[in-house]
């Protein structure tokens, strides 16, 4: 059996996956730093675009939200890899893997390694 490179973690939450013409609920079945595995409630009618904007809703005020592709697909399911997030989202994803996860340190080391376009969408205007 092939180990996963990235910790992930059984995190059951909804969401909403924006397709460009279809937005369809989904549940989360699991996440990593990297990219999650998703339920959509359905198939939008043109089929699956590989490029969407995914949102998570962890709380009321509190929404991962990610540019991603579609990287592999069965059924109603889909895995998604996140490609350009927010400073915010990826500290609230950080935070949510930290705290489901045994080990703080590799999730740590795993943000470290992630690609600079992770975080690239924040304010760098210069005091």
């Amino acid at each position: 059996m092939e180990r996963r490179k990235n910790v992930r973690t059984d995190f059951v939450m909804h969401g909403w996956v924006d397709f460009g013409d279809d937005v369809v609920d989904c549940t989360v079945l699991d996440l990593s730093l990297r990219g999650c595995m998703l339920r959509l409630s359905t198939i939008p009618d043109q089929g699956i675009n590989p490029d969407v904007v995914v949102h998570l809703k962890l709380a009321e005020e509190i929404t991962i939200e990610s540019t991603a592709s579609i990287v592999a697909t069965h059924g109603s399911e889909c895995r998604l890899e996140f490609r350009v997030m927010d400073v915010d989202s990826l500290a609230h994803l950080r935070r949510l893997m930290e705290l489901n996860t045994a080990d703080e340190e590799e999730i740590t080391k795993e943000l470290h390694e992630l690609p600079a376009k992770h975080d690239t969408h924040h304010n760098t205007k210069s005091e």
